[in-house]
């Protein structure tokens, strides 16, 4: 009899784990689950916003699926903790994390594809990415760049960003950085990487930055 849970192991196992004890890894199922995974979102998009134009179409699939966004459902699903890794894989930089992440989506979506069909995992794409569907914008703000060009303008200066810890468990961190403007510390901000921990402290300067200038005015 075969086993019924294999493509889901497959899907859940690293290169790492499969380099040392055989067997497959979840390459091969991330790439069915990205096909899946940009058609579907494609087709919730085109739906959505019936005015958009193509270009506009793309730079909102491109939010919806890049791997910080991907990152999120997978945290929300706690995928991490259930990854099959080697043991000389220690995934320190939040970064890899934040990848592996995204692969753990897309090569599940791969997994569901073959074991339940492509209606089945078209609809858990459609659950998960509902409310970002609505929310999608073709040009979301970059809260780091806006603090830096409001910083130009201002001072004539960049914000320097320092990070000040991290905690949490492996699988599951917390990034904390600080975001200052020469000597003075505007904000800091949280997040499950560097990346997402500084546009977090960006944004928070931001708020802050202008209800001073609002305050003065």
């Amino acid at each position: 009899m075969s086993d019924p849970f294999a493509l889901y192991r497959q899907a859940l196992t690293h290169r790492s784990w499969a380099a040392e004890n055989g067997g497959a890894w979840y390459e091969r199922l991330e790439f069915l689950g990205d096909a899946v995974l940009q058609l579907t979102i494609s087709e919730l998009l085109y739906a959505r916003f019936p005015q958009d134009d193509p270009g506009t179409l793309t730079r909102k699939r491109q939010q919806l699926v890049q791997n910080e966004a991907l990152a999120e459902i997978a945290q929300e699903l706690d995928l991490i903790s259930l990854v099959r890794l080697g043991k000389g894989e220690a995934l320190s930089r939040p970064e890899e994390r934040v990848k592996l992440q995204a692969d753990l989506v897309e090569a599940l979506l791969g997994a569901i594809l073959l074991d339940q069909g492509v209606e089945v995992a078209r609809a858990v794409v459609q659950a998960r990415w509902a409310r970002r569907i609505q929310d999608a914008r073709a040009d979301p703000v970059n809260p780091k760049i806006a603090l830096q060009e409001l910083l130009q303008k201002r001072h004539g200066t960049v914000p320097d960003y320092r990070d000040i810890q991290q905690s949490g468990p492996d699988h599951r961190p917390q990034m904390e950085v600080a975001v200052f403007l020469g000597d003075e510390e505007l904000a800091r901000g949280q997040g499950s990487s560097k990346k997402a921990a500084q546009n977090d402290a960006a944004r928070r300067a931001l708020v802050v930055l202008r209800a001073d200038r609002a305050r003065m005015a």
